[in-house]
């Protein structure tokens, strides 16, 4: 509800703003009328974003039925693998390793762990790239997109180029950050980087299998370790939102300049959001997967 309150606030606000501006009461009328109308503008701007929020939502709940579907009969394998797990089965596969010749091989992919290792601290690089923004160069992380989008306001300087200079020199900078193929960053690229690719013959030595086992039996504390590495880059994203949501409403001065500024910087977010996801469930998934495949193949070394 719109209060008398919050309407003297933005008509004072307002005012200040137009310093020797020459009130009369149709002025002053005028004056809270404009402010009135700029109020409910920025709350329809803020109800149409959300909107488009919830359908985004909906398509991403849409995809997520969908890949329950596509991937149940995988889960229900590696169920079966993961109950017939145990001590004695370790023992097996070890004993077996140092009785096994030289010649013998598993077939799978040859996952690279130190690039895996190195997910967290690669997207950390990412949202600490510098921009240029209203002519000063800084660190476009969350919290440095709302300063730059308050101060803007602040100084009524809109940087036209923002979203642009963005995309040309951070956003398509991605690939090579991440050390992946191709012009975008894909989940898939990274999963390929990471050694998700094609399924090698690779010698059989007790050095691999005691690694094999010790990535199994890590691989809960790896995903724990996983959801702390992000936790703060996640965390501030959201705060980010809210504040620039915040900001929309609070401002009493309305323009096209400034709504292009507002918009260019909360894609800005959105996009370094969409590669925050994107790498984080990459990273996810191939734990499970390495941890679902290196299972498997050693319950097969044994005949388990």
């Amino acid at each position: 509800m719109l209060s008398y309150e919050r309407v003297g606030s933005l008509v004072r606000a307002r005012i200040d703003s137009t310093p020797g501006i020459m009130l009369t009461e149709a002025s002053f009328g005028e004056t809270i009328v404009n402010v009135v109308k700029a109020f409910l503008n920025k709350l329809y701007t803020i109800a149409k974003q959300t909107a488009e929020k919830c359908r985004a939502r909906y398509r991403a709940v849409v995809n997520a039925v969908k890949n329950f579907f596509r991937e149940t009969a995988y889960r229900n394998k590696t169920r079966e693998a993961s109950n017939r797990w145990n001590s004695s089965t370790i023992d097996d596969v070890r004993i077996k390793a140092r009785e096994t010749d030289f010649d013998k091989t598993f077939e799978m992919h040859q996952w690279d762990s130190r690039y895996i290792n190195s997910l967290p601290e690669r997207m950390q690089n990412f949202d600490e790239k510098k921009l240029a923004v209203n002519g000063q160069t800084t660190s476009i992380t969350a919290q440095n997109l709302v300063l730059a989008m308050q101060d803007a306001i602040d100084k009524s300087q809109f940087d036209p180029e923002l979203l642009h200079r963005y995309t040309d020199t951070i956003e398509h900078r991605a690939p090579s950050i991440f050390d992946v193929r191709g012009g975008k960053l894909t989940e898939e690229a990274i999963l390929q980087r990471a050694g998700m690719t094609n399924r090698l013959r690779i010698p059989v030595t007790q050095q691999l299998v005691d690694e094999m086992i010790r990535d199994i039996e890590t691989a809960p504390d790896a995903l724990y370790n996983i959801s702390l590495q992000y936790r703060d880059l996640a965390a501030s994203y959201k705060e980010a939102e809210n504040k620039m949501d915040s900001l929309i409403l609070s401002n009493p001065t309305d323009s096209a300049e400034m709504r292009r500024f507002m918009n260019m910087v909360r894609s800005i977010l959105q996009s370094k959001n969409i590669v925050f996801n994107t790498v984080q469930g990459a990273h996810v998934k191939i734990i499970n997967t390495r941890c679902n495949e290196y299972m498997s193949v050693l319950l097969d070394f044994v005949g388990n």
